[in-house]
């Protein structure tokens, strides 16, 4: 079972509280904020961001990881940018930039879909 953390409290953009919110942020994930190549194959990681939205980068063009998402993309944007030099498959990455969610390089698909539609249900909504 992947480790997970959970995160206290949650701000907007602005450092305004949203309240607590807890649930899992991925496996591993805390080697990732600071990664600087986390998202390097993206054309611009700050141009997709710009739209405010979370982000879901599938860093290996795994089909299953996008088709997961597939209930939550009038709220979250995809992003496939296939590479062999990446820290993880995929990322949700949340609005104010923290990673939310990660599948680790060749994580199988079972346990990768699983975590995704927890940490979208969490952070994004039913």
């Amino acid at each position: 079972m992947p480790s997970t953390q959970s995160i206290e409290h949650a701000f907007d953009s602005s450092g305004r509280s949203l309240g607590k919110k807890k649930g899992p942020i991925g496996p591993s994930h805390s080697q990732l904020i600071a990664h600087p190549g986390a998202c390097a194959h993206l054309p611009s990681l700050a141009e997709t961001m710009r739209a405010g939205r979370p982000v879901l980068p599938d860093l290996a063009d795994r089909v299953e990881i996008r088709d997961a998402a597939q209930g939550w993309l009038d709220r979250i944007d995809i992003h496939t940018a296939a590479t062999d030099d990446r820290p993880a498959d995929a990322l949700l990455i949340r609005p104010d930039g923290c990673v939310a969610w990660a599948v680790t390089v060749e994580e199988p698909a079972e346990r990768a879909v699983t975590g995704l539609r927890e940490s979208l249900s969490t952070w994004v909504g039913r």
